[in-house]
């Protein structure tokens, strides 16, 4: 086997996940206000699941669902549908989860933070 740069195996894992390229263009597909206040939090069964801030949002945003599905589907196409769910509703749902349930995919299977996304930015620098 012939060995990689580290960069290309980044790079490469990100490529078959589909929630990195909304993360990374988030703010391209929803814009600057949306962007406070509504998050992609993970792709289940090609359904985008976003937290959002509270109810008046959540009801506000799933008007505009179909248009955010087709800016997103301008970054990743294994996208079919998006669901919003309010933020406090899913610090309540991962406070109920037994850690012992845990498989080591959905720890890893999180949605990446700014930090993490500088960070591979950083790690893949030419």
């Amino acid at each position: 086997m012939k060995p990689m740069h580290i960069s290309q195996i980044i790079n490469k894992q990100l490529g078959k996940n589909f929630l990195y390229p909304v993360i990374k263009n988030w703010h391209n597909i929803v814009g600057p206000i949306i962007f406070k206040i509504a998050v992609p939090i993970k792709v289940k069964k090609n359904v985008l699941l976003v937290g959002v801030k509270n109810h008046q949002w959540l009801q506000e945003l799933s008007f505009s669902k179909e248009i955010m599905l087709k800016k997103i589907s301008k970054y990743s196409k294994g996208i079919t549908d998006v669901q919003f769910l309010l933020k406090s509703d899913i610090r309540k749902k991962s406070d109920i989860k037994n850690d012992k349930k845990k498989t080591e995919l959905e720890a890893v299977s999180r949605a990446l933070t700014t930090k993490d996304i500088s960070f591979i930015k950083y790690a893949v620098a030419d």
